[in-house]
């Protein structure tokens, strides 16, 4: 197993951990960097894994399931996870919280002076199922299938033991996924139906309009799809169906839909046709990744989507100042590209932070 990275390295955020190998010293790492291999994990080692990036920091957790022991990693750009591996990992702009199978809690706040771990409670004892940080706050699903935000809580604060305060979002169905993007929400329900509300200025919610949405709402164009897996980039969305397809919908300013946008201009010279060209969709539609693609993982930054196929190919589009698509350049996309870095490996996820992009692979045998 393998950890690579790229993009934005502003804060030396991309550390290299294997002995001997240079850690790299630009702002915008443009190819994968190799910042972990582990030859004790072989493909079929039963693991966990969860990641997260803040806009300075990447923090990582992994565990060999069938270790009893302490995970193989724990990593966070220097910053070790204790008390809580394996754990689930989630992240706002600035703060992280970190989950283990025990529910325990940590917390850190990079903007406070103190940036050290912190345990925390919730103001209710919950079983947490799934969790992601938006902008600023931190949604959690719960107790088979129930929504809640975490907040600090106002009444109870400590600068040494935070107490998390559980707000209930009403939800009709069992929710199994949540993602965050900077000012929306989407849910996955367990029959594979996608809710979502917040704020719609740029179509993001894919209702057909750009109205806000103060709690959970249908998308009805996505009605009668199974959707398996979905995102929430800064201001756009995407959805993976049963049959491998992909959605999208929200922002395409600088192509992160994969779509033609009219700020781009493509490699043979000529500005995108404005009639076939959008910078914004109300409402999800299918998206040719490549020809015989079919999707099974997505994830998406600030402006820039990533996907892995089922021949375990990844495949990026949108903003590329950082180097964040893992092309070898910063020239921003506005249809899907095939990382060809990774042609002799599979790849097994992928993680997109706000200017990075995080990716787990194995070596082919």
């Amino acid at each position: 197993m393998e950890l690579f990275v790229c993009g934005f390295n502003g804060f030396e955020q991309i550390e290299v951990l294997i002995p001997g190998w240079p850690r790299p010293d630009n702002q915008a790492v443009t190819k994968p960097v190799k910042i972990l291999h582990l030859e004790t994990l072989t493909n079929d080692s039963p693991l966990t894994y969860s990641c997260t990036c803040t806009w300075s920091k990447i923090y990582i957790s992994i565990h060999d399931t069938s270790s009893s022991f302490t995970p193989a990693v724990s990593w966070s750009s220097s910053k070790e996870l204790k008390a809580v591996d394996p754990c689930k990992l989630a992240g706002t702009w600035s703060s992280v919280l970190a989950v283990n199978a025990e529910d325990k809690m940590l917390v850190i706040d990079e903007d406070s002076v103190d940036t050290g771990w912190k345990n925390c409670s919730v103001d209710t004892s919950i079983k947490v199922e799934a969790i992601d940080g938006g902008e600023n706050t931190f949604l959690v699903i719960y107790d088979e299938g129930r929504l809640g935000r975490l907040t600090v809580s106002a009444e109870r604060p400590s600068p040494v033991f935070p107490c998390l305060t559980l707000t209930a979002i009403p939800l009709s169905v069992s929710a199994v996924a949540v993602s965050c993007g900077k000012e929306h929400v989407l849910v996955l329900s367990r029959t594979g139906c996608v809710y979502s509300f917040g704020l719609g200025s740029r179509g993001q919610l894919g209702h057909g309009s750009v109205e806000e949405e103060g709690e959970p709402r249908l998308i009805e164009a996505l009605e009668g799809l199974h959707v398996t897996a979905l995102a929430a980039g800064g201001w756009h969305s995407t959805a993976v169906t049963a049959d491998g397809d992909l959605y999208a919908w929200g922002w395409n300013e600088t192509g992160q839909l994969g779509l033609r946008c009219p700020a781009l201009r493509h490699s043979d010279n000529r500005t995108a046709d404005c009639e076939q060209s959008r910078s914004l969709l109300a409402l999800p539609e299918p998206v040719i990744v490549s020809d015989d693609a079919v999707v099974t993982k997505t994830s998406c930054g600030s402006r820039h989507t990533a996907v892995i196929t089922d021949k375990h190919q990844l495949f990026t589009t949108g903003w590329n100042k950082y180097g964040q698509l893992c092309l070898g350049d910063v020239q921003s996309r506005d249809i899907f590209t095939q990382v060809q870095e990774f042609s002799c490996c599979r790849v097994q996820d992928v993680y997109c932070g706000y200017w990075n992009t995080v990716c787990v692979t194995h070596t082919e045998p």
